[in-house]
């Protein structure tokens, strides 16, 4: 288990975070506070570590906007690169719609940021390129409006 971010949806906080089915199988997981227990929620399968072998725990990243906790940002596997989605819930994290932000990428799409009080002119921020190792990359800073 490894948590990504987390915020406050009015007085209570809600947490995002990856559990891992194995090194091959990560998932994005949406907690909130009730006021008596967690309520957690799947949100979706992320796919795989994003680098080599050496570090079998590093999925992509999904954060939270804390301006609206009931959105988020992740960065997922999908047909075998990594893509940025965004994924909303009207119920709480019972039931997720997700849309991708990136798609058909050449390059790795990871580790989404949320711009915090953002404007209609940027709202999320991810890296974009190579990405070997933690000492090992080439990487350009990318951003949407969506």
């Amino acid at each position: 288990l490894f948590v990504w971010d987390c915020a406050t949806c009015g007085s209570n906080p809600v947490v995002v975070f990856a559990k891992f089915e194995s090194t091959l199988d990560h998932r994005y997981w949406y907690g909130r506070w009730t006021g008596t227990a967690w309520d957690c929620h799947e949100i979706c399968a992320a796919g795989a570590f994003i680098d080599g072998p050496t570090q079998p725990y590093y999925s992509g990243g999904i954060v939270l906007d804390h301006a609206e906790p009931s959105i988020v940002y992740c960065s997922r596997q999908v047909n075998g690169q990594w893509e940025i989605y965004r994924y909303t819930t009207p119920d709480g994290g019972a039931t997720w719609t997700g849309i991708p932000i990136t798609s058909g990428s050449a390059s790795k799409q990871i580790r989404p940021v949320v711009v915090r009080n953002h404007s209609a002119a940027l709202k999320v921020l991810w890296l974009s390129g190579a990405y070997t190792s933690y000492h090992l990359y080439d990487l350009a800073l990318m951003g949407s409006i969506k």
